[in-house]
């Protein structure tokens, strides 16, 4: 079996639990919902950490990326930002859940994919593949950066978040009394 699929009515009938919905990708167990008020949350995010980074998309000394891919892009915001900045680079991002915007820009696209399984991309086939808010989602994270680095080309970057790791540092410059807005 491989790790993408077409997509079929079974995956838009997305499993229940307790009041939210969750993807229904091959009985994959996925503890983040995928409902509009986690899409909210993930919007969110997305502009707090353009804000932190004072409106850079990613770390990494990338200068002209050509083949990109965002892995576990929620709802392709990243992704379409990153191919509305960088028009001549091909922007590909994987989920879970098909829960992505269906007018994006003509060098954007989103794969069903399980970054838990094989990867089904060739060797060295991107320049930069970027990652963020998949703690708890990876089985085995030495198994995925392996499929990572297989996919990147000699002097490609891979650039990684996590959510913990960024909230603590906002928190560190967040100004007390804008803390809660």
């Amino acid at each position: 079996m491989t790790s993408t699929t077409s997509l079929s009515p079974s995956i838009i009938n997305y499993r229940e639990r307790h009041g939210r919905t969750y993807s229904n990708y091959e009985d994959v167990e996925d503890w983040y919902p995928n409902d509009e008020k986690q899409q909210g949350s993930l919007e969110i995010m997305h502009q707090m950490m353009l804000i932190y980074d004072k409106g850079k998309l990613f770390q990494a000394p990338v200068e002209n990326p050509q083949r990109l891919l965002d892995v576990g892009t929620g709802t392709g915001i990243w992704a379409v930002d990153f191919a509305s900045r960088f028009h001549s680079a091909s922007v590909t991002g994987t989920d879970l859940s098909p829960i992505q915007p269906e007018w994006v820009p003509p060098n954007c696209s989103f794969e069903l994919d399980n970054a838990n399984l094989r990867w089904n991309f060739p060797d060295n086939e991107f320049d930069f593949v970027h990652v963020r808010g998949l703690t708890g989602s990876i089985t085995d994270w030495e198994e995925f950066y392996r499929a990572a680095y297989r996919c990147i080309k000699p002097g490609g970057w891979i650039d990684v978040g996590h959510e913990k790791l960024f909230l603590r540092k906002v928190m560190e410059v967040v100004s007390e009394e804008n803390r809660y807005i």
